[in-house]
Order: structure tokens, then C-alpha cells, then sequence
């Protein structure tokens, strides 16, 4: 099975909703879009890797990095009884 963020899909966009913070200069140049993130959730359900995969704004992309880093742990991912490390891509949608 794959990894799972602290109460599912439902509990990840609420996380991000929660804890995104847009960054003011993106804010008041009308910057809007997503970042596309991609990271690595090890054994320990705790994020590593991270990487940009579709930039919007060098503020924005920051910040998408900081809320991976700042995720509280994921339950990781399993084969065969196993846990075992798995990339996941993200989707960090920037809305003023």
C-alpha cells in the first residue's frame, strides 16, 4: 500500500490549507498557480528529497519546499508487510 498523510487526502489539503503561507511580495505581484513538489516519504513516514518539479515562483517554490519539510509524519508506505520508502508528488496550489 502506499503512503498515507494523517487523515488521507482530505487531511493533506487541509494541512496545506492550514499552513501555507503566502509569501507577501507573491502576493502583491498577483502570482497564482501550483508548485509541483516531489519528495520522498521514508520508512519513518518522515519527508526527504525534496524537489521542485514544476516551478511557479521562486517565493512560492520556497515555501511549498517549507511545508514538506514542515509535514508532520506520513504513514509509510508497505509491501508485503514491510515499510518501505516511496516518492509522491504534490501539488501546492497558490489561490489569492
Amino acid at each position: 500500500k502506499g503512503p498515507e498523510f494523517p487523515g488521507g487526502e482530505e487531511g493533506l489539503s487541509r494541512w496545506l490549507k492550514e499552513n501555507l503561507k503566502y509569501p507577501d511580495v507573491a502576493r502583491r505581484m498577483g502570482v497564482e498557480g501550483n508548485v509541483v513538489i516531489e519528495f520522498v516519504i521514508g520508512e519513518d513516514g518522515k519527508t526527504s528529497d525534496i524537489k521542485v518539479l514544476e516551478s511557479l515562483h521562486r517565493l512560492c517554490d520556497n515555501e511549498a519546499v517549507r511545508l514538506v519539510e514542515s509535514m508532520p509524519a506520513w504513514s509509510p508506505a508497505e509491501e508485503k508487510g514491510v515499510k518501505i520508502p516511496m516518492k509522491y508528488t504534490l501539488t501546492v496550489p497558490f489561490v489569492l
